[in-house]
């Protein structure tokens, strides 16, 4: 599926441009792009690629998921949503059961109104200490040390895996801003839902993980209730390839996403408004759907040996006849019902039936 780029401008009618990877329509004055991609494994090749996981009460991952078929992701009115809708696959087995993913992500926020953004991590905004964003901006501290103008923010930016870090220290080669969040959309709602037959193995997933949830809830409701604020971003949005996300996505360097989230159903199981503990993370890079692998044309090769055939095989495999009875004209008789037979009386390579 093509990458495509539709920027929509409510009132009139402007122009309209198009590539073989983009097309874009302009009307009025007010502006309400629409981008659509994809969701792609953010570590292919590794045991610990996924799109969508089941993590334990540590975060660590247990169960990965993949994407069948395109992880579409679309963004509307100037990003300010973000819409999921996926089918996933569990990674050891490509044969499903599959999961649905359906959710819209909405009220952008940018870093100014994140807590993690802040003294005491950093006295200086464009500088911030990002080992210490990444070991105590936690969800830990975030429920339980917070105090006065503390509580006026929100719960974001997140670091994992020192990738912030990473970031900053590679700012001249790859045009890191300052901070690396100066960019990222921040998602302050979610409207989701998880489905399909290989919910029930998500469900039992989180049931093993979890016990003192209730192993006979058959739903999951995203939540997002004292995690780290849904993050996007990527510094080439015409050409995410091109682009950087500076560890928005949680992983690497790429364009990309994170969020972490609980099922709704769980929440009070989990400790209500005071829970420490998500049962999943969301973590991707963004860019162009992968383009379909090309159907194999098989070569010409002889279906029947010589010694089956009248005199040479119809290499179009077209026209064939299942009795000799029946041959005429231009009709090829089908000597073994495989649908390429010989004919008779055409031209061909003698003795290898047509191949």
């Amino acid at each position: 599926m093509a990458f495509k780029l539709v920027a929509l401008l409510a009132l009139t009618l402007g122009a309209a441009f198009a590539n073989e990877e983009f097309a874009m329509s302009l009307k009025g004055e007010r502006e309400l792009q629409q981008f659509e991609a994809c969701a792609l494994p953010h570590t292919p090749g590794s045991v610990r690629n996924f799109i969508i996981v089941n993590v334990n009460a540590k975060s660590d991952g247990k169960l990965r998921w993949l994407p069948r078929g395109d992880a579409i992701v679309t963004f509307s009115n100037n990003r300010n949503t973000m819409s999921l809708d996926w089918e996933v696959y569990p990674q050891d087995s490509p044969e499903g059961p599959y999961m649905t993913v359906k959710a819209t992500f909405s009220a952008k926020t940018d870093y100014e109104d994140c807590w993690c953004a802040q003294p005491p991590f950093t006295n200086d905004p464009e500088n911030p200490n990002y080992g210490k964003v990444q070991n105590s901006c936690t969800q830990k501290n975030w429920v339980q040390n917070r105090e006065g103008e503390e509580l006026d923010y929100l719960f974001c930016p997140k670091c994992e895996g020192n990738v912030c870090s990473e970031a900053n220290s590679k700012r001249d080669s790859i045009g890191t801003p300052k901070p690396i969040w100066l960019n990222w959309d921040f998602y302050t709602a979610v409207d989701g839902q998880l489905g399909g037959p290989g919910l029930a193995l998500f469900r039992e997933t989180v049931y093993d993980l979890f016990p003192e949830t209730n192993p006979d809830t058959t739903t999951c409701t995203m939540d997002l209730t004292n995690v780290p604020l849904p993050q996007f971003g990527c510094s080439d949005m015409e050409n995410p390839p091109d682009g950087y996300g500076y560890g928005a996505n949680a992983k690497n360097l790429e364009c990309g996403f994170a969020t972490w989230f609980n099922c709704k159903e769980d929440l009070e199981a989990l400790g209500g408004d005071e829970t420490i503990v998500h049962v999943a993370d969301i973590n991707f890079n963004f860019g162009p759907c992968p383009t379909p692998e090309p159907t194999p044309v098989p070569s010409e090769i002889c279906i029947v040996t010589p010694d089956e055939c009248a005199e040479y095989q119809n290499p179009d495999g077209d026209n064939f006849c299942s009795t000799e009875e029946n041959c005429g004209g231009d009709f090829i008789f089908d000597t073994n019902n495989r649908g390429r037979g010989c004919s008779r009386g055409s031209t061909g390579n003698d003795g290898s039936c047509g191949c």
